[in-house]
Formats: structure tokens, C-alpha cells, sequence
């Protein structure tokens, strides 16, 4: 529900998409900050921010019960690089309270993704998807824990204790009525009371991924098979961040990169490539101007990658 744009409250749906109302979350604040930093854009966007005065976050309750070790959160949106206490963290959610949330805090000379139960666990450096709407995934058992943005393993480290209390809270916007705002926006943000496998998660990022007109790995990817391998052909320009291609399309490897596949794609920042590709055609870099590594496992690179291509023109690293 909104007031103009100011959002009052929100109120999830169910796999069928039938309203749960017990499990609405609704507009608190801390601080002085007026209910309107947190809009509504009209259509699937919530905006958030935080000018400093005091931040405003949206509380409720899961219907989780019992207990339980395994838990799987998607959300789709973005952290803003211009975040007011950057250095104290800023939380997009947080569920139990403290049995698992997710948050960007300073670290390694830039910004991580870190998670926290009680303990805070640290990944990779995401300040490369400051501003660019991202699918985030977190994955949990008992004793282990994943983070994924844009299907990209984030690489959190540590041996945690997990558990998610019965009928957790969630708190979405900040780690609690203290602060650690969320500056930034939230479009969809789906919860399974399991860990999903690796490949449900995958269907599940690709259903997101379509509905919501968002590009990354195999859904910005256009490509060929023959002979039971794949070669990537094209790269829809509109994809951004960090782009992962995945070791199989379809079942079959992916052994091949055509020529100009991700030319004048300007707003990706990273590729990687899966081990399985020998051989990379003609120009495949070309005016990738934002483009700052490719990742991949064999060498040398064919010459003509590097006298082809952006490479050198855009200080790319070749891993």
C-alpha cells in the first residue's frame, strides 16, 4: 500500500499469488527521517534512502515454522555507491533477527558483500554493481552459506552455524530499529524456507531474470550447437556488470567465442570464461570500453584477441 509514492506497507504473495497479509511488512522509522524515504515508483520499484537524519526500514514477520537450518532469499535491486555511514554497512535485509541478512560494508580497499548470524562473514568486492539493478541470491544449510549476484559466486568465507528462528522476523532497509540503513532500490525479493540446489537456484535467477527484463550469463547471450558444443555468437549490448558465461548451455559445453560476440557491449565491467573454450574468434572484445578483466583458466590467448580488440585501449586484464 502507498500514500502518493510514500509506501505504508507491502504485502507478499504465495507461489499461487495469493495475498498473505500476515506477512506484510510495514514503513517504521528511527531517527527523524520522514516516512517518504522509502517510494514507490508506480510500477515494481521501491526506493531507499537516507539523507542522514535517521533512516526508515519496513518490518514485519515470516510464517516460517518450524525452525529451520536451510533458507534461500533472492532479491533484485541495487546498493547505492553514495551511501550515507558506508563504513558501518548498509543492510538490504535482515532476517531472525541475525540469522541471515545481506549488506555492503567497506573492506579489502572497496566494498563487500558480507552476511551476518551474529558473526559477520565477508565475500568478493561488489562495488562494480553500485547503481546496476542485480539479482542477489543467498543460499543456507547448517554449516555453510553461498552469495551470488548475477549468478556470480560471491565467494563468502567462513564455517558458520546456521539457523532460522520459527516465524523470523525480517526487517528490510536496515539491520534493526538502530540503523545500518539500505540506500538504494528493491524490485522483487523472493523467499524459500530451503536451500535450493544449484540448479533450482538457476531456474529461479532466470525466471527473475525474464520477468523483469534483466540481462546477465546465458540470458544476454545469443549462441549456436553443433556437434554437441556451443559457440557463443552475440551478447545483447544492454547487458552490464559482471558477466559470467556458464560452463554448459542447454546441457552442452560451451567450447567456442565467435567473432565481435560481445562487441560494443560498453557496459560490462568483467567477463569470465568457462574453462572449456579454446578458441576465441576475431575482434570479440571490440569498443567493451568499460571492460576491465577477463577471467579464464587456459593460455596463451590468441594473438588476435589482444591486436583485435579493446584490450589494450581499456587496460584489460587477461587472467
Amino acid at each position: 500500500m502507498a500514500s502518493g509514492s510514500t509506501v505504508d506497507s507491502w504485502t507478499p504473495v504465495d507461489g499461487s499469488g495469493t495475498a498473505i497479509p500476515g506477512m506484510a511488512v510495514t514503513n517504521k522509522e528511527h531517527g527523524t527521517a520522514a516516512a517518504s524515504h522509502i517510494s514507490y515508483d508506480g510500477s515494481s520499484r521501491l526506493t531507499f534512502t537516507d539523507l542522514g537524519a535517521g533512516g526508515r526500514y519496513l518490518e514485519g514477520s515470516l510464517t516460517n515454522s518450524p525452525a529451520s537450518t536451510d533458507f534461500t532469499v533472492f532479491w533484485l535491486g541495487h546498493y547505492e555507491k553514495d551511501a550515507p555511514y558506508p563504513t558501518h554497512g548498509n543492510y538490504a535485509y535482515n532476517i531472525g533477527p541475525n540469522n541471515i541478512s545481506h549488506q555492503r560494508d567497506d573492506g579489502g580497499g572497496g566494498f563487500r558483500v558480507e552476511m551476518y548470524n551474529g558473526t559477520t562473514y565477508a565475500g568478493d568486492d561488489i562495488t562494480a554493481y553500485d547503481g546496476v539493478d542485480t539479482l542477489w541470491s543467498t543460499v543456507i544449510t547448517a554449516n555453510s552459506h553461498a552469495a551470488y549476484a548475477n549468478g556470480t559466486n560471491l565467494n563468502i568465507v567462513g564455517s558458520p552455524a546456521n539457523n532460522v528462528v520459527a516465524d523470523a522476523s525480517i526487517i528490510m532497509g536496515s539491520l534493526n530499529s538502530s540503523g545500518y540503513d539500505f540506500v538504494g532500490d528493491i524490485r522483487q525479493m523472493i523467499i524459500f524456507n530451503s536451500a535450493l540446489s544449484d540448479e533450482d537456484r538457476l531456474l529461479v535467477e532466470s525466471y527473475i531474470a525474464d520477468i523483469s527484463d534483466i540481462l546477465f550469463g546465458a540470458t544476454a547471450l545469443t549462441w549456436i550447437t553443433t556437434g554437441g558444443e556451443v559457440t557463443i555468437t552475440d551478447c545483447d549490448t544492454r547487458a552490464t556488470g559482471e558477466l559470467v558465461i556458464p560452463d554448459t548451455i542447454e546441457g552442452n559445453p560451451v567450447t567456442s567465442i565467435g567473432a565481435q560476440a560481445f562487441q560494443s557491449c560498453s557496459s560490462l565491467t568483467r567477463i569470465t570464461i568457462p574453462d572449456r573454450v579454446t578458441s576465441i574468434g576475431n575482434r570479440v572484445f571490440e569498443d567493451c570500453t568499460n571492460l576491465t578483466r577477463a577471467s579464464l583458466s587456459w593460455a596463451p590467448l590468441p594473438p588476435w584477441v589482444l591486436t583485435h580488440s579493446q584490450v589494450w585501449r581499456t587496460g584489460l586484464k587477461l587472467l
